[in-house]
C-alpha cells in the first residue's frame, strides 16, 4: 500500500488520461480520512493534490465516489484497465504562475481538455520531482513550439511526442556511433582506437617534464605543476629620506614679578 503524508491509500481509480482519485486512511490524524486527486506519471509515480479531509469514513467514501462520477461526466473519460496503455493525452505544466483565464492555448483544432491549479497556492514538485509547477493543462494533441513558448509552458516528460522524439534521437546516436567506428573506405572494419598523445609520448620527449625539471631542480616533484620554484628576489630598497625632526618648544621661564 502506498503511504502519502501518513495516509495509507486504500482505494484508487485511474482514468485513461492518467488522472484519478484515491481514498486514504490515517488513524492517528485528527481527520483520519482523505480523498485526493492525482496524476500518474511515467513509471507509475503519482502526484497527489486537492485533498478533501473527513472525520467519518462513510462521508469520505461518498466524497470519493462523487468525485469520480463528476470527473467522468465532465471530461467523458473511462477507467483504465490493468495493463492498459495510457491514452494519447498531452500534459503541460505552468512553472511561472498559476493558470488564469486566457493563460492556456484553446483552439478549435486542439481544444483545452482540462486545466488544474494545485492547492496551497504554491509550486509543488511533479513528474517525479523533475519539475516544480503551479498547475497543469491537458490536451488531446501536442501544442506547437510557438504555443509552448508564448504561454511559458513546460511539456511533461512522458508526453507521447516526447517519448517518440527521445527514442528517435537515441536511435540516431547509435547509428552515428556505429558509422564512426567503421572506416571510411572499408565496410565491416573498425577504425583503430585513437591514443592520447600524452600517454603515447615517451618520458624523455615530454617537454613539460623537461621544463619543470629545469625550473624546480628536483626530480622528486615532477608532477606537471611547478612546486619548488625559487622565490623571486626582493626589490632593492630605495634610499629612504630621513624624517624631519620637530624641534621641541623652549621652556618659558616665569619672571620674578610673576613668581611673587
Amino acid at each position: 500500500m502506498e503511504n502519502i503524508q501518513g495516509y495509507e491509500i486504500e482505494k484508487s481509480v485511474l482514468f485513461e488520461n492518467s488522472r484519478g482519485f484515491a481514498l486514504g486512511h490515517n488513524p492517528a490524524a485528527p481527520q483520519p480520512y482523505v480523498t485526493w486527486q492525482f496524476t500518474e506519471n511515467e513509471g507509475g509515480v503519482r502526484d497527489y493534490y486537492w485533498g478533501h479531509y473527513h472525520t467519518d469514513r462513510e462521508w469520505a467514501e461518498r466524497d470519493f465516489f462523487r468525485r469520480i462520477d463528476d470527473y467522468q461526466t465532465l471530461f467523458n473519460v473511462e477507467e483504465k484497465e490493468p495493463g492498459q496503455e495510457p491514452g494519447g493525452y498531452y500534459r503541460y505544466y505552468s512553472t511561472q504562475r498559476p493558470f488564469d483565464i486566457g493563460a492556456t492555448p484553446d483552439t478549435k483544432d486542439n481544444p483545452l481538455v482540462e486545466v488544474v491549479n494545485y492547492e496551497d497556492d504554491r509550486r509543488r514538485p511533479v513528474a517525479g520531482g523533475k519539475i516544480h509547477a503551479w498547475g497543469e493543462a491537458i490536451y488531446k494533441k501536442p501544442l506547437t513550439g510557438k504555443q509552448v513558448r508564448d504561454y511559458e509552458l513546460t511539456p511533461a516528460p512522458d508526453n507521447p511526442d516526447r517519448k517518440r522524439s527521445i527514442t528517435a534521437r537515441l536511435k540516431r546516436v547509435r547509428q552515428r556511433d556505429r558509422s564512426r567506428r567503421r572506416s571510411p573506405g572499408r565496410s565491416g572494419t573498425t577504425r583503430p582506437m585513437r591514443t592520447d598523445r600524452r600517454t603515447a609520448m615517451h618520458e624523455k620527449d615530454n617537454y613539460l617534464k623537461t621544463a619543470e625539471l629545469s625550473t624546480e631542480q628536483n626530480q622528486n616533484m615532477i608532477d606537471g605543476v611547478p612546486n619548488n620554484t625559487p622565490l623571486p628576489p626582493e626589490p632593492p630598497e630605495l634610499d629612504k629620506k630621513p624624517l624631519d625632526k620637530i624641534k621641541e618648544p623652549k621652556e618659558r621661564r616665569k619672571g620674578r614679578e610673576l613668581e611673587r
